[in-house]
């Protein structure tokens, strides 16, 4: 894509978080994309964070939008890069900016198939749904605060692993897991896939990642020796691995996928 490689090694990066976190998640990584040279865009979905939108009002159509805006707010081309159920969220939003972006990082994402709502695509042997509790009544979902630690944090720090757990929005809106996707491809089948997969995760186990992976065509798969949270367990590797992708198509490096 030549606007990628107009724009060199720095890039304006769209970070969306998934269920139940907010835009501090992406505290320890920010600043080591800024020292990469990278511009880093964040925000709150709704209802989630710092966001007050009440939770039966929060819809698929709430988080595509805000992140739409994110990317159209921006003056240049940019990539976005979605975290668990955040991948669901670009993947939708791609279809209304695709015309913008440079490519879509998913990380230990969901990548749900047209017609399928995020939480279709099932826990690939993973425990979590044991924890989740559902309340239809109010359209919400959350996990026991018990298990919060050992299914995102389980190679964080200690002391980090209890600063994110006690950021943990109590309530995930519900309607935007369970709303089908409408995805066509053919915007977006130009632009360029890569997927960073966290090897240790306990929330989005490596072989449900491998499954998500199996619904695109991806350039490149980079593998972490990481918990769910890469972004809080190992952000310098994870930096190193969004620098090595931007870099890697601003300059058509495809030999060195590795």
């Amino acid at each position: 894509m030549p606007e990628s490689k107009a724009h060199g090694k720095s890039a304006d990066l769209v970070l969306v978080h998934g269920a139940w976190h907010g835009a501090w998640c992406w505290r320890e990584l920010t600043p080591l994309l800024g020292l990469r040279g990278h511009r880093v865009h964040s925000f709150d979905l709704p209802g989630l964070g710092h966001d007050r939108t009440p939770l039966h009002e929060v819809t698929l159509d709430a988080y595509t939008n805000r992140t739409v805006a994110a990317v159209r707010s921006l003056d240049g081309p940019a990539w976005l890069l979605g975290h668990s159920m955040g991948g669901g969220v670009v993947s939708q939003a791609a279809e209304y900016v695709h015309d913008k972006l440079l490519g879509i990082i998913y990380l230990a994402a969901r990548l749900p198939i047209n017609g399928h709502s995020i939480s279709e695509e099932g826990e690939g042997g993973s425990v979590l749904a044991r924890h989740l509790e559902i309340d239809e009544l109010n359209e919400r979902i959350r996990i026991a605060p018990e298990y919060a630690r050992s299914h995102f944090y389980n190679m964080c720090d200690n002391q980090l692993a209890d600063w994110a757990q006690r950021q943990l929005s109590p309530w995930q809106p519900l309607l935007p897991l369970k709303t089908p996707l409408s995805l066509t491809r053919q915007k977006t089948e130009s632009i360029p896939l890569h997927y960073i997969e966290c090897l240790h995760d306990n929330s989005l186990p490596v072989e449900a990642q491998r499954v998500a992976q199996s619904n695109a065509t991806f350039a490149s798969v980079v593998s972490l020796n990481s918990d769910h949270s890469p972004f809080l367990s190992c952000p310098q590797y994870l930096a190193d691995a969004i620098d090595r992708i931007v870099h890697w198509e601003a300059n058509g490096d495809r030999e060195d996928s590795g």
